[in-house]
């Protein structure tokens, strides 16, 4: 059996796999680090033990105690963005002498 799909959500946009009985040919998204993927499909369920880990907590939670951990995970994503924004906003300032003076670098693959 040959089905052709076509990724219309997130993370597949773009993406076209072919899948010719459990072999799956995957054009990828544009951008995408590879061209083609070829994959051996061997019927087994996708699993990722973090995402298990925490259904299964979320699942002996109570509403309450759900919303407590929902915004504990955005104030962490938040500190999270927060601290790369400074570290990007420090690593773009140039260097300054001790005179406050810009430095200029020795060579041109320094900058």
């Amino acid at each position: 059996m040959i089905t052709v799909r076509r990724g219309d959500g997130h993370p597949t946009w773009g993406a076209v796999w072919i899948d010719i009985g459990r072999l799956r040919l995957i054009r990828c998204a544009p951008g995408h680090l590879n061209n083609w993927m070829i994959v051996w499909r061997r019927r087994l369920p996708e699993f990722d033990r973090d995402s298990y880990e925490r259904l299964k907590a979320a699942r002996a939670m109570s509403p309450e105690q759900l919303r407590a951990l929902d915004e504990a995970y955005a104030q962490e994503a938040r500190e999270t963005r927060m601290r790369e924004q400074r570290e990007r906003e420090l690593t773009s300032r140039p260097a300054l002498s001790r005179l406050g003076a810009p430095v200029r670098p020795l060579h041109p693959l320094h900058e």
